[in-house]
């Protein structure tokens, strides 16, 4: 995961830099963006989606989300929310593929402060845009520091 200068490498609970150095999620926001991606990707795998056919090679897969899989995304995006009575009414991801590529993952969940969604409505969303630029290399001090501290060799 990349945004201006820093380029972020994690596996399970262990992130670090393009240089091996460790991060935590107080170091960079980048961390809580890789939690969601995480996340995403087991509601997911878990989940099934409807599927549109928007030409040029490119399909919009949409799965409607439960309530706990709305609660777990926008305590992800969001996290200040936990402490909020915050009441989710709808939400879902969807994900756009290419090819065989996946270009963006949107995920939005809609509601309201409990007992009020009428007159204090929330939302929260995210987008992330998968671009690759070349060949994806990992740099040796980030595989050893992500080994070292519990993945596996073996493309974890």
């Amino acid at each position: 995961m990349r945004k201006d200068d820093l380029a972020l490498y994690f596996s399970g609970e262990t992130f670090c830099d393009q240089n091996g150095q460790l991060l935590t999620e107080q170091d960079t926001p980048l961390a809580s963006r890789a939690r969601l991606l995480e996340l995403l990707k087991q509601i997911c795998l878990n989940g099934e989606f409807d599927c549109t056919d928007t030409g040029n090679n490119t399909w919009l897969y949409t799965l409607a989300l439960d309530e706990n899989a709305m609660k777990s995304i926008a305590y992800a995006a969001a996290p200040e929310m936990e402490s909020l009575p915050v009441a989710l009414s709808s939400g879902s991801v969807q994900v756009m593929v290419s090819g065989t590529t996946i270009k963006e993952v949107d995920c939005s969940c809609t509601g309201g402060l409990e007992g009020l969604e009428e007159a204090a409505p929330v939302t929260v969303s995210a987008k992330l845009v998968f671009e690759q630029s070349g060949e994806l290399t990992v740099p040796g001090a980030v595989k050893d520091q992500l080994i070292q501290r519990g993945g596996s060799n073996h493309g974890e």
